[in-house]
């Protein structure tokens, strides 16, 4: 399964993709702060099944382009919520 976490670089969102990476998903981590270098060390060894894209939730513009890629999951641990236009971008399953 794709699945998407905005906020994911930090320490829920690193511990949860762990979990999804080790049950075999792909993760795509969204977060305004790069994959910590410790981050990347350890996820090493799950190759091309995690990406991690540097952007800001309170830019629409990225998060369309982000979610047009596909995603069957996501989840949201980001500690701002974008504004009104950027939660219009983002369909219902990904967020209410």
């Amino acid at each position: 399964m794709r699945i998407l976490a905005f906020g994911g670089t930090g320490f829920v969102g690193l511990n949860i993709a762990a979990v999804l990476l080790g049950r075999g998903h792909a993760v795509t981590l969204f977060d305004r702060a790069g994959l910590p270098p410790d981050a990347k060390k350890e996820f090493a060894a799950h190759g091309n099944r995690l990406t991690a894209i540097q952007g800001d939730v309170t830019d629409s513009q990225t998060v369309e382009e982000v979610i047009a890629a596909g995603y069957e999951a996501s989840f949201w641990q980001p500690r701002s919520l974008p504004d009104r236009s950027a939660r219009r971008a983002i369909p219902r399953p990904f967020c209410g």
